[in-house]
């Protein structure tokens, strides 16, 4: 396998005094030539947080069955709960992937949209289930309590991410325009 060349070659003066573009543009799997800007808390977060929704959803489905389960029949009376847990089961993959993708790809429009799927769906839920579902037993405060404490720790980290990859991305747009532009 040979060497991969860690400097740029330098640009080519054509006869004009000006420096000539590479023409050649560098392949697939070539180094980008410039810092990874991804959160590895962050990443570390979601990837922790995939296998706790799992348990999450495993916890709280036992529990409702538990409180209102009759024989093989669930009368689940607190309705607030089971839309609130239906609406969690859609939104939390769509908000896993999109801050996995958002993050690994350096893109802070996918980071924004996670943001906002954290503080919009997310977070209410957490906090209703950890307040104000009926009949909260410490069973239901302490699995609640790490899902609301991930969430704000993912929110925090998705802001950093979001703010450092923005800046990444500005400072190479700054470097490519060249000197005599900014």
């Amino acid at each position: 396998m040979p060497a991969i060349p860690r400097v740029l070659p330098s640009p080519r003066v054509a006869p004009s005094g000006q420096a000539e573009q590479p023409t050649t543009r560098p392949k697939k799997n070539e180094p980008a030539h410039r810092r990874v800007a991804s959160h590895l808390m962050l990443q570390q977060l979601l990837y922790y947080n995939n296998f706790y929704s799992l348990a999450w959803l495993a916890a709280t489905a036992a529990q409702i069955i538990h409180k209102n389960g009759h024989g093989l029949a669930v009368n689940d009376t607190d309705y607030v709960r089971t839309a609130l847990v239906c609406f969690w089961i859609i939104a939390e993959p769509f908000r896993l992937f999109i801050g996995y993708s958002g993050n690994l790809k350096e893109n802070v429009p996918h980071l924004i949209l996670f943001l906002v799927i954290t503080l919009f769906p997310c977070a209410p839920v957490g906090v209703y289930m950890l307040k104000f579902q009926q009949h909260l037993r410490p069973f239901d405060q302490a699995y609640n309590t790490v899902m609301v404490a991930l969430l704000a720790a993912e929110f925090l980290a998705g802001i950093h991410a979001a703010r450092h990859i923005a800046r990444s991305q500005r400072r190479q747009f700054y470097l490519l325009l060249g000197p005599g532009l900014q």
